[in-house]
């Protein structure tokens, strides 16, 4: 908990101490200790967040409900098939005139779903399992 908060707070602190209310641009990359500082900072903190992260998913969500323990045989199969059932979903959205972001969630509210199903049912082919898992 206090090395989160170090880490959290020590970057503000760094560059109010030395002069980023002045010049910001020495913290944003070339040779300066501020840059290197900076850099330090980022590769400390990424790496508390990700050793957080595995902490906190492991202790808290390790458990597989049933739809996930469904989806997981079928991630493979979705991998190597989901940019077919994506451009499918997309087509019929092309013509529209709406916000690409729009678009970009009606598609992920389709082809997701979709990518699972069709992954299912050709896992249901005789002989599929041996190859895709």
């Amino acid at each position: 908990m206090i090395g989160k908060l170090v880490t959290v707070v020590a970057l503000p602190v760094m560059m109010a101490l030395s002069g980023a209310t002045e010049n910001i641009e020495v913290f944003l990359g070339g040779f300066s200790w501020q840059a290197f500082m900076t850099a330090v900072w980022e590769s400390i903190a990424a790496l508390s967040i990700i050793i957080s992260l595995l902490y906190i998913f492991q202790k808290r969500y390790h458990k597989q409900g049933s739809l996930l323990r469904w989806m997981s045989p079928n991630f493979y199969t979705v991998y190597i098939m989901h940019q077919l059932v994506i451009v499918a979903a997309m087509i019929p959205f092309l013509p529209t005139a709406m916000p690409t972001a729009l678009k970009f969630i009606f598609v992920a509210l389709i082809s997701i779903p979709a990518c699972f199903v069709v992954s299912d049912l050709i896992r249901r082919i005789p002989y599929t399992k041996r190859v895709l898992g």
